[in-house]
This record gives C-alpha cells, sequence and structure tokens, in this order.
C-alpha cells in the first residue's frame, strides 16, 4: 500500500526486478474472478512515473507457467500514451491516450457478448468483435516497475458460484523426524 499525492491510499507494484524463477515466472499480475464471468466491465485507476506500462485483464482464460502472459484479453497502456488490446498475444486494436508523469488514469475493458470495448479516463477509446474468449477471469499486471493501482472495479452480469452442499472427505498424512534437516529437503 502506497500514499497518493492526494492523502488517500493505492497498490503499487514494489517488485523492480525478476527474482528467483520457479517455473520461468512472468512478469508481476493478479487475477481474480471466475471463469463463468461473461458480459461485465472491469476498470481501474493507473498512475505512471516514469517509462512504465500497466495491463488491465479480462476473460482470462488460464495462466501458462512460463514467460507468457495470462491467456485472455489485455488491454497494455504504455507511459507515452501508446495502448494496444490483445487477444492472447495478438494485436487486435490500438490507440493513443495523452498522458503526463504523476497523473491518474483510468483504464478499462468491457464486454457484452462478443464485443470488447477499451475504455480510457471514461471513454470508449476504440471497439472489436472477437469471439476468442467469451468468459474468463479479470486481473492488473505490470512490468517489473512501481505502477500504481487504485479504484479497481468489476461491473455486470458476474455469477456468483454456487457452493457444493455434497459432503467432502478431506485427508492428509505427514511424517515427522528429529533427523529432519534442510539439506535432507
Amino acid at each position: 500500500v502506497s500514499k497518493r499525492s492526494d492523502g488517500g491510499q493505492c497498490l503499487r507494484q514494489v517488485i523492480t526486478r525478476r527474482g528467483i524463477e520457479w517455473c520461468g515466472d512472468s512478469t508481476p499480475v493478479t487475477i481474480l474472478g471466475s471463469l463463468s464471468w461473461r458480459d461485465y466491465e472491469v476498470s481501474c485507476d493507473v498512475c505512471f512515473d516514469f517509462k512504465q506500462t500497466v495491463r488491465l485483464y479480462g476473460h482470462v482464460v488460464s495462466i501458462p507457467s512460463g514467460k507468457k502472459p495470462p491467456t485472455g484479453y489485455s488491454v497494455c497502456l504504455n507511459i507515452d500514451g501508446a495502448w494496444q488490446l490483445l487477444a492472447g498475444e495478438k494485436q487486435i486494436l490500438a490507440g493513443t491516450l495523452a498522458i503526463a508523469p504523476g497523473e491518474w488514469h483510468r483504464v478499462g475493458l468491457r464486454f457484452k457478448g462478443d464485443q470488447i470495448t477499451v475504455l480510457l479516463d471514461g471513454k470508449g477509446a476504440g471497439t472489436v468483435t472477437d469471439s476468442t474468449y467469451r468468459r474468463g477471469l479479470a486481473g492488473l499486471g505490470s512490468n517489473f516497475e512501481q505502477v500504481k493501482f487504485d479504484n479497481l472495479s468489476i461491473d455486470g452480469s458476474v455469477p456468483v458460484p454456487v457452493p457444493s452442499l455434497a459432503p467432502v472427505k478431506v485427508t492428509s498424512s505427514s511424517n515427522w523426524s528429529d533427523e529432519y534437516t534442510a539439506d535432507k529437503a
């Protein structure tokens, strides 16, 4: 959590370099929601301080291991104002937005059937028809840079999963030993 210049608080990506790679980790992402989400709008305020990139994800169907981004749609916005909408790794829409360092901008994606609209500062920046991903999760992402995020919202027909009422049997086991040491792990 970081302080905003207006006295409020926001989330800030603080990891500025790749750490130990466990599975060929990709850039930092936060994914949330349900794979059943269809028609919805995801939006978030973002702030750049210097050369940075932010990503807003929607209709994410998987998060691959390795250095590949989440599989779904993403709008990528750079500090120079260039933005692009990707379906997986394929660009399907692009444009520009006037940006100055330290300013907050609202980035959004609206999904309605096969129509996807990129929203920048509350206005439609472009709409495309694409059916590559028909439903899925939402998320935020950046490179290893200190981008700030605030006021994430997800609105629309977002179904709430109904938990199973059937009893579930859970088991667990472990072995303990006084002889355990880290070199035996």
